[in-house]
């Protein structure tokens, strides 16, 4: 490592940016306690180390975006809290509400539920539903620890009884977003699913524009995080005595249902990334009626297996926070739901007397009429939203040319064919409407889209070839191929290899094997404001030894006072590139990736070409990019470290 760490500090800097304009940080408390608890728990052969680090750092956005900005509470809300918080028993004689997954509600049952969700948006109540969620003393109760199932267990609860004055037959469905997952393996994704179309749950570029929620403006960017599959979810299914009812809860089945919900959030993306904003998309109420599903049956199952009492089974809290234990104390009560407490919230007579759960499709064999054909319906087992393969439900899929009237830079990526590449007119004025696209960012601040709340920074981002790849470039002996050698490969010149100090490549399932077309994906987040992500994909050819780019983030910016920003690169197999900041001395060391910022930094511009133009000199004739306010470089060497583990 020594080799390559003085080769990347001989590679920059003469000039120094003032410390005090731009300098590295450290990790807030809460999301170090993450980082730490979840490295632990979740080895990197297992999980790419993006997905630990973006989860830590989205559960940090999320709990504390309330604190960073949210809309002051009305008098209509504060009029509204004093009633929904009132938990109330069924009417006598109501019927136990038994809750279905989306897809086989009948198209009067779905058509029924959309209507009556519109009605409480039309009429303000969902508005207050979605701030109920936000309220400051919630948060902490809400989310990270034991608290998290059982207060959304009512807080869902409650939207359903507000649900059924306008519909009393209706329960709310839950969303197995497991059937999305299984699409990765037909080498397509979730966006394929029929989910999206207009008659489910809508879809749009970076804002929903189709389907029974098209009017809500609601934001959705998919594809950051992740989605569990079978595989994953079996994990919840899978723990021993001591895991279930002994150890602490992130060590737990119950912690890990907890961080499989923060990762669908993610996926979603957009509104779902912030606390005071993810109710807005009734996609999060389907998601954590989804979760309750999951929590149920784990209660259920672990009582059979282990005789747990789910009703007294409250997780152990010694590994959370100090502060986090009081929240999640059993005693506490319910923010909200008062006097509810939490242990309130585990009693198995809310499955008893008020709702239960058919089971999913997902959980179904529909072998009986399967006989491996994909095109025979099963619509007793199914429903005839889904369709049984290999004695499996899975997902129906979308038309093959359902993306065309959205921007192309929203078109999902797939390996396969599934609409016509071949359109008349490509190109006309200079657009080319199947060029290669490039990412768009929403540029959300505080809850208003607008790219002038932002400035523009440099970083440099260093790509190191893998070892043991090859890309088709062979040495040709005597007439023959050699496909033994691949020419670019530093192993045909050890001094370039010994420096390049390189190691096997992690690989996961949705990463196999290299592409010469290698990228890092860059993402920058403001801690100061509630801001969606910005993301920008950095190029680099896979096939050579070494290769160095830009990447031009955006960031809030800090005209009306300094802001703390963090760094995230990540190559595209979810591979960790290391962060180097740079030190008062000029040199470069391993840091966080977070940085305080202040006006006065010399590198920001209104937009990329003002950072550029900046960085652009002339020698002997020649335009070349120089350094000098270059901060933050990215060492991408597709090693498996998790490079935080020595700041916790």
């Amino acid at each position: 490592m020594m080799a390559f760490s003085t080769m990347l500090l001989a590679i920059v800097f003469v000039l120094i940016v003032p410390s005090e304009t731009v300098h590295p940080i450290d990790y807030p408390d809460e999301m170090k306690a993450c980082l730490h608890t979840v490295s632990s728990a979740v080895p990197l052969e297992k999980e790419c180390g993006a997905q630990t680090v973006t989860a830590c750092l989205d559960e940090y956005l999320f709990s504390n975006s309330y604190e960073t900005w949210h809309p002051e509470p009305t008098p209509e809300y504060e009029s509204f809290a004093e009633e929904f918080c009132q938990v109330k028993p069924p009417p006598e004689g109501e019927k136990i509400r038994i809750r279905k997954e989306y897809r086989s509600l009948s198209n009067d049952e779905r058509n029924r539920f959309h209507d009556a969700l519109n009605k409480l948006w039309q009429d303000g109540t969902y508005e207050h539903i979605v701030a109920f969620h936000a309220n400051s003393s919630a948060i902490p109760v809400a989310h990270s620890g034991p608290g998290f199932a059982a207060w959304h267990r009512i807080y869902l609860m409650r939207l359903e009884d507000e649900l059924r004055k306008y519909d009393p037959d209706l329960t709310f469905p839950f969303w197995d977003c497991r059937l999305e997952a299984d699409l990765y393996e037909e080498n397509l994704g979730p966006h394929w699913s029929k989910i999206w179309n207009p008659w489910f749950a809508g879809y749009g570029g970076d804002m929903v524009t189709t389907g029974p929620f098209k009017d809500w403006k609601i934001r959705r960017h998919f594809g950051d995080g992740g989605l569990p599959n079978k595989e994953r979810i079996a994990l919840l299914f899978n723990a021993t005595y001591e895991e279930a009812a002994v150890l602490p809860y992130w060590s737990s089945p119950w912690g890990l249902l907890e961080l499989i919900h923060n990762s669908i959030h993610m996926w979603i993306g957009g509104d779902m990334v912030f606390i005071s904003l993810a109710p807005k998309d009734p996609m999060f109420f389907l998601l954590h009626c989804f979760i309750d599903y999951l929590w149920e049956e784990m209660r259920v199952y672990y009582n059979d297996k282990y005789g747990i009492d789910p009703a007294e089974n409250f997780p152990d809290i010694s590994n959370l926070p100090s502060r986090s234990q009081a929240y999640h104390n059993k005693t506490v009560r319910m923010p909200g739901f008062e006097p509810l407490t939490l242990l309130d919230g585990y009693s198995s007579n809310w499955t008893r007397d008020v709702f239960t759960y058919e089971k999913s499709p997902m959980d179904r064999n529909c072998s009986e009429c399967s006989n491996n054909n994909r095109r025979r319906h099963c619509d007793h087992i199914c429903g005839k939203n889904l369709k049984c393969q290999n004695a499996r439900c899975v997902a129906k899929l979308l038309v093959p040319d359902f993306f065309k009237d959205f921007p192309v830079n929203f078109h999902p990526e797939t390996t396969r064919v599934r609409r016509e590449t071949q359109v008349d007119g490509d190109c006309q004025s200079g657009v080319c409407v199947n060029a290669e696209p490039s990412l768009q960012n929403d540029f959300m601040c505080n809850g208003v889209d607008d790219t002038n709340h932002f400035k523009w920074v440099p970083v440099k981002v260093l790509y190191r070839r893998p070892k043991n790849q090859k890309y088709n470039t062979y040495a040709v002996h005597e007439s023959r191929i050699d496909t033994a050698i691949d020419l670019f490969d530093p192993v045909l010149y050890q001094p370039l290899e010994k420096k390049m100090n390189t190691s096997d490549p992690g690989t996961y399932d949705q990463c196999q094997f290299q592409s010469v077309q290698s990228y890092a994906v860059i993402r920058s987040d403001s801690l100061s404001a509630v801001s969606t992500p910005q993301i920008e994909s950095c190029p680099f050819s896979g096939k050579y030894a070494f290769d160095s780019e830009y990447a031009y983030l955006a960031v809030v910016s800090p005209e009306h006072g300094p802001v703390n920003v963090s760094f995230i690169a990540y190559d595209q197999c979810g591979r960790l590139c290391t962060p180097y900041c740079r030190q008062k001395d000029g040199n470069f060391a391993r840091c966080t990736g977070l940085f305080h910022m202040d006006g006065s930094y010399q590198g920001f511009g209104a937009n990329p070409s003002e950072v550029i133009d900046k960085q652009l000199d002339y020698k002997n004739g020649l335009p070349y990019l120089n350094d000098k306010n270059i901060f933050l470089i990215f060492d991408c060497d597709a090693s498996t470290e998790y490079y935080f583990n020595r700041f916790l």
